[in-house]
């Protein structure tokens, strides 16, 4: 996987980064943890939880998530981060010692791990 071909790529709902021209965050952090052999949601839990984000249904998608994850320190690669907001949910992931995100703006984003705040780590369980 070769996931800097992803930057830049702009932010849309379902879109595979791997596959199409835009990306999904959730699927991001998918096919990062999958190329590194760590655990993964079925294939059926990402598409009820995309589904669930194009109806903006985020409440339902932070239920559907919570049971699943285990919060770690510190972070290796391959963990990610939720980030919530009452109108918005979204997923970022720990890659080559920086984050993999992205902006509803500005797509596919990767930034030093270092000049980040203190996010909450989680491993899927």
């Amino acid at each position: 996987m070769t996931w800097q071909r992803w930057i830049g790529k702009p932010h849309v709902t379902g879109a595979d980064p791997a596959r199409e021209d835009g990306c999904d965050c959730l699927l991001m952090v998918v096919r990062v943890r999958e190329s590194l052999g760590l655990l993964v949601p079925d294939e059926a839990a990402v598409q009820t939880l995309i589904s669930l984000s194009l109806s903006e249904s985020y409440r339902e998608v932070h239920m559907l998530l919570a049971p699943h994850l285990k919060s770690i320190d510190p972070p290796f690669d391959g963990a990610f981060t939720v980030f919530e907001t009452p109108d918005q949910i979204g997923t970022a992931v720990m890659i080559d010692g920086g984050l993999l995100h992205v902006s509803h703006k500005r797509g596919v984003r990767w930034t030093t791990a270092n000049a980040l705040r203190k996010f909450t780590w989680y491993d899927w369980k």
